[in-house]
């Protein structure tokens, strides 16, 4: 969290992005906040796992949202 909140534009880029990679993997693998296999495919169970790996997938496209504006030219 405190790289986030760094004035090193090339840091908090980083962080931004390798956070956003995180959250993706957790949302592709059901939410359950393990690492998982993004190869899997998208596929998001219609339960309360799939809930939490939505709200996983939510967050890593705020992230990588955030990342992005750090480079808008990426």
């Amino acid at each position: 969290d405190e790289a986030r909140r760094t004035r090193d534009a090339e840091l908090r880029f980083r962080a931004l992005f390798n956070l956003g990679y995180t959250q993706l993997k957790r949302g592709l693998a059901g939410g359950a906040g393990g690492a998982g296999d993004a190869s899997q495919g998208a596929q998001v169970p219609d339960t309360a796992g799939g809930d939490a790996a939505r709200e996983e997938l939510d967050a890593a496209l705020a992230t990588y949202r955030q990342a992005l504006l750090l480079r808008p030219g990426d």
